[in-house]
């Protein structure tokens, strides 16, 4: 939801689940409903393969005035991913590499060649991950090795009223993220959030660095 004297625009994130890709009627709603921008993503579920759907997906909420960012879970997923949306890679505002543990219960942890990977597309590199799950995804404790890159942050809030801005509570100090300065840049606060029988997370952007 965009309110003009906000800090923050909105931003969907779904993968549909066991849902097929809704029609245009529904990315349409989604914009209506105020939110700026999709998300959604670029590989199969627990797989490395890119996954068809995206396009598919982008292309719609495009259509619906929409832009468009993504993400790689795993990690090591970002090359096949992007380079599987051909010319659309080029509309990505940024692209998540998501660090989280798996359902395969291995570490996928998070390289500096896929951030610099990423770059080399010409693509924006962020680091999707949240307080109490980094380190078991990485396999081990990299300090502040990452704190310089944005981060998409999960911190669910409780209460109704969204976020005007990223320095709003909750935000968990890890990592070298969300000390006295911060670098989250999106934040995953409200999950699920349904529309029209989808469940998806809703996200609040610093538009400023949009």
């Amino acid at each position: 939801m965009h309110r003009g004297g906000d800090e923050v625009i909105t931003m969907l994130n779904t993968d549909f689940g066991p849902n097929p890709i809704p029609d245009q009627a529904w990315f349409a709603e989604v914009k209506r409903l105020g939110h700026a921008g999709f998300m959604t993503t670029l590989t199969a579920w627990a797989t490395v393969q890119p996954w068809p759907g995206a396009a598919v997906a982008f292309d719609r909420a495009l259509t619906a005035g929409m832009w468009i960012a993504a993400y790689a879970r795993p990690p090591e997923g970002w090359e096949a991913g992007v380079l599987g949306l051909g010319s659309l890679a080029d509309k990505l505002r940024f692209v998540d590499l998501d660090v989280e543990p798996e359902p395969d219960g291995e570490h996928h942890p998070l390289f500096d060649e896929q951030v610099m990977g990423l770059v080399g597309l010409g693509q924006r590199p962020v680091i999707y991950a949240y307080a109490g799950e980094f380190v078991q995804a990485m396999g081990y404790d990299p300090g502040v090795r990452f704190a310089t890159l944005p981060l998409h942050d999960r911190g669910i809030r409780t209460i109704a009223s969204l976020p005007t801005g990223m320095g709003q509570k909750p935000m968990v100090p890890f990592n070298g993220w969300n000390g006295r300065w911060t670098r989250r840049k999106v934040w995953q606060c409200r999950d699920p959030y349904v529309v029209g029988g989808i469940e998806c997370s809703l996200n609040v952007v610093d538009r400023r660095w949009l």
